[in-house]
This record gives structure tokens, C-alpha cells and sequence, in this order.
């Protein structure tokens, strides 16, 4: 129950992840168009860049769920494989920990940005981009705990040497 729920929730994000980036395209787009005519389109240059803020966040999030983040694993797979996945089991509490610490400094800032206008789109506060940062980080915390829990489960799985 708990997996299927997670998965959508992380097609979700890869769904809106690919909308993002249609969108950034299009503003960019949008931007050199009204650049060759002469007309003042500030707000592309905005929206394309808040674009981009919200992929980077949100990819950041499928690289944690599907184990796509930058590793160097030489001597963790010369280890025995229960302690090496006891080891990496630990290693995601470690980055779990590190994200807490992470979301609160992202709650700080939403409470502290939270009626700063954009300079050019009065109506996008950036709060809205600090919360991306904080809804990021709770999800990756999640993907952490999925992961610690696999990796617990097999290093502790009867019949597996170590």
C-alpha cells in the first residue's frame, strides 16, 4: 500500500518535472522572440529561472528515489554484502539527517520571505520558491527511509553470508 502510494507520488513529481521543462523552453523561447521585435518581456527571464529552480529541486528528488546520485562506491562493494548494506543503510540516516537539518533552514526562510515579491511578477512571493526547497527535502527524507529500510532488510536477510 505504501509503495503504491509513494510511486505515484514520485510519477507525480516526474510529471510535473517534465511540465517544468516545457515551460522554462517555452519562456526562453518566448523571451528571444520578444527580444528580435523589441518588446520588454522581463517577467521571461523570471519565470524560465524559477523554472529551472523548481527542476533542479524536484529532479533532485527522483535522483534520491531511484538511487541516481553521485557515488563513489569502490571500497563499499569490496565489503561483505550484509555489512555493506548495513553500511549503506546507516549512510541514507546520515543524509536523512543532514535533509531535517536542511528543512528546517528551508522553513526559516519561507517564514521569513514569505511577502517578498518577485521583481517582476508582483504576485510570485518568493516563499513559493523556498517552499519547493522544503517540499523537496521532505520527499527526499522519505526516499531515504524507503531506502534505509530495503537496505536494513537485506542485510539482515536469513541465508545472505556476511
Amino acid at each position: 500500500m505504501m509503495t503504491r502510494l509513494t510511486d505515484r507520488i514520485f510519477r507525480l513529481i516526474d510529471l510535473v518535472t517534465m511540465v517544468l521543462l516545457v515551460a522554462m523552453a517555452a519562456f526562453v523561447f518566448l523571451q528571444v522572440i520578444c527580444r528580435f521585435v523589441r518588446i520588454s518581456t522581463p517577467w521571461t527571464d523570471e519565470m524560465a529561472r524559477f523554472c529551472f529552480i523548481y527542476i533542479t529541486f524536484l529532479g533532485s528528488v527522483a535522483a534520491m528515489r531511484n538511487e541516481n546520485n553521485i557515488v563513489i562506491d569502490v571500497l563499499l562493494e569490496r565489503l561483505p554484502p550484509r555489512i555493506r548494506y548495513g553500511l549503506k543503510a546507516v549512510i541514507y540516516a546520515g543524509v536523512a539527517l543532514f535533509l531535517i537539518l536542511f528543512s528546517r533552514g528551508a522553513w526559516a526562510t519561507i517564514l521569513t520571505s514569505g511577502n517578498v515579491p518577485s521583481a517582476s511578477l508582483y504576485w510570485f512571493k518568493h516563499s513559493y520558491l523556498y517552499a519547493v526547497v522544503l517540499f523537496s527535502a521532505v520527499l527526499m527524507i522519505l526516499a531515504c527511509g524507503v531506502h534505509m529500510i530495503r537496505y536494513l532488510q537485506m542485510a539482515f536477510r536469513k541465508g545472505e553470508k556476511g
